[in-house]
């Protein structure tokens, strides 16, 4: 057991996965650590009410498809804040609301209702006395952070400064809110061959010194914090506090995944704990603890994407360590219930080989400004340039051979559906009044912006769950859940002997197969909409999409959205067996496929 470290430590809680303990079984297990805050995705009913009379912090979400709604009725945010907060209250400490996950890089076409919906939920509060104790935020990726090195040169995107975080600094800096980052020191060095993994895991290190500021930065996970305290004192804001609300190392990946392997995870989240546990701040915030949020509490199968996303979990789905950080206090509790049967691909991470610490390197050159990062399983745009990264002479991994990508199901038998269990008994039921007709906001372009000059990296994170959500209010599509993180970039296509892979590319589409069941077609719908990041608002009510109102409808338009957004790989079309791609143009009347 750490001491000094439970005020600051806190995990997500991911449930896409078919194998997961129950809610119940869940919250026993975390009374065995010293782990006192979770972040949900979501809102789910069963998950909150679990926590009740725990004593555990909970900080709830709101997936991306109802901020939408959310930022333009005040009364349906007064309806969700009553059903969702006001309803669990006190039994259930729950602190705070995150607005989405990473909206402005994963939804970019809710960029003008993100703060006016984070407005309408506080005012919701503050109408039910609630708004002194829980607090309301949205996580942002790493990829809203334009310039990082030097950390005291942070800068968020120009897209973004006047139209969407100028007012929303105003209003956390209003309400004492603070603002949410998913900071990961994996994916910089993941992506940049340069940047020392000592660095990286918190291990013994040179590190750089800031040349504006003369501060030392032993660490990348400092270095990113201070980056973004930096940004926001460029919007004239020094008053708000920093919460990272996502961080964490796969235990396992794939064989050409660089870094991956339960000893650097171990070391990176070991090391993380210990430095929160110090409440030594960053350099530029000394004293001050960091709330964090390590990513995720289990290994969830059902994640797509490279076997590195599946394993970012502290614990196994029987709630047994992937490895030892530190965190119990006790033994595991016995289950209350069984578990589901564990699906075929679940396996224990084998260990890696560790890395070894980097010679002293010389301090690096400020980078360019790139692009921002993108969500989904595409290859992504240049991210933000490295923050402070020592390079590596001497890599600790060689380079990798080429990479694998989960086989499509008309390559491989794909994974067995999920078994997604009946939804929860929702709390009393409530009245909730349709939105107003919808009309899709457009999507601005992206910015464009000079290529780096040093090999960037993109920090954006992992992504959590997807669950079965309460009745949505009707005429809007239920609830989605969304993306914490965008999942990582598709490798190369798989290769099967003998078998030819489906057609890709330009002039084919991705659709709901027939047959499919309606459980997969709403696990999969959930999952495009949301994590995936897909622009659903064309099927929402009033879209033009909309009709027919049919699940498998909607699933096909889904699918298809984020097909096209991942750059129509045969491989983008894989929704647990429930899809194909054809070549004939789904398209209708005012319905258009992208």
């Amino acid at each position: 057991m750490i001491a000094g470290v439970d005020a600051t430590l806190g995990v997500n809680y991911g449930t896409v996965a078919n194998n997961l303990p129950t809610p119940a079984d869940v919250v026993a297990l975390l009374k065995t650590t010293t782990i006192t805050r979770v972040k949900l995705y979501n809102a789910d009913p069963a998950i909150i009410s679990a926590f009740s009379g725990s004593g555990i912090s909970l900080v709830v979400g709101v997936s991306n498809d109802q901020i939408y709604s959310l930022g333009r009725s005040p009364s349906f945010a007064q309806q969700w804040v009553t059903a969702n907060v006001a309803s669990y209250v006190p039994a259930t400490n729950i602190i705070a609301i995150a607005v989405g996950n990473e909206v402005l890089t994963a939804s970019p076409n809710l960029q003008s209702s993100l703060v006016p919906a984070m407005q309408n939920l506080h005012t919701g509060l503050v109408n039910l006395g609630l708004a002194d104790r829980i607090k309301v935020s949205t996580p942002h990726s790493f990829g809203v952070i334009t310039k990082s090195y030097p950390p005291n040169m942070g800068l968020f995107r120009a897209d973004l400064s006047a139209d969407v975080f100028t007012p929303m600094l105003d209003f956390l800096a209003q309400t004492g809110a603070p603002f949410m980052i998913n900071a990961y020191p994996y994916f910089a060095y993941r992506d940049d061959s340069k940047l020392s993994i000592a660095y990286a895991l918190f291990e013994p290190n040179t590190g750089v010194t800031d040349p504006a500021t003369g501060l030392h930065y032993d660490n990348l996970f400092d270095a990113q914090v201070d980056a973004v305290y930096a940004a926001m004192g460029r919007l004239g804001h020094q008053d708000i506090k920093v919460v990272v609300s996502e961080t964490g190392w796969p235990s396992f990946g794939d064989a050409g995944e660089s870094g991956v392997g339960v000893t650097n995870a171990q070391t990176y989240n070991g090391n993380l704990i210990k430095h929160l546990a110090q409440v030594t701040g960053t350099p530029a915030r000394p004293n001050a603890a960091v709330e964090t949020y390590i990513f995720s509490l289990f290994n969830e199968n059902l994640k797509p994407g490279p076997a590195s996303e599946r394993n970012f979990g502290l614990f196994l789905p029987d709630r047994n360590t992937v490895y030892n950080v530190g965190i119990q206090t006790g033994p595991s509790p016995p289950m209350n219930s069984a578990p589901p049967p564990p699906p075929g691909n679940s396996t224990s991470p084998p260990p890696s080989t560790p890395a070894p610490a980097s010679p002293p390197p010389p301090p690096p050159p400020t980078a360019a400004s790139p692009p921002p990062a993108s969500n989904g399983t595409a290859p992504r745009p240049p991210p933000p340039p490295t923050t402070s990264p020592p390079p590596n002479p001497a890599p600790a991994h060689p380079p990798p051979p080429p990479t694998t990508t989960p086989t499509p199901p008309t390559a491989s038998p794909p994974p067995p559906p999920p078994v997604v269990p009946t939804p929860p008994t929702p709390p009393p039921p409530f009245s909730i009044p349709p939105p107003p007709p919808f009309t899709p906001p457009p999507s601005p372009p992206p910015p464009k912006a000079p290529a780096p000059s040093t090999p960037p990296f993109n920090p954006s994170p992992p992504s959590p769950p997807m669950v079965m959500p309460p009745p949505p209010p009707a005429g809007i599509l239920p609830p989605v859940v969304p993306s914490p993180s965008p999942p990582m970039a598709s490798p190369a296509p798989p290769t099967t002997p003998g078998v030819t892979p489906p057609p890709s590319g330009k002039d084919t589409w991705c659709v709901a197969k027939p047959g499919s069941s309606q459980v997969d077609l709403q696990n999969a719908l959930n999952f495009a909409c949301g994590e995936g990041g897909a622009d659903c608002s064309a099927i929402q009510d009033s879209g033009p999409c909309f009709l027919p109102n049919s699940l498998f409808s909607h699933a096909s338009f889904a699918f298809n959205s984020y097909y096209s957004k991942s750059g129509r790989n045969y491989w983008n079309c894989f929704f647990g067996n429930s899809s194909l791609i054809t070549i004939t143009n789904p398209s209708y009347s005012t319905c258009l496929y992208p």
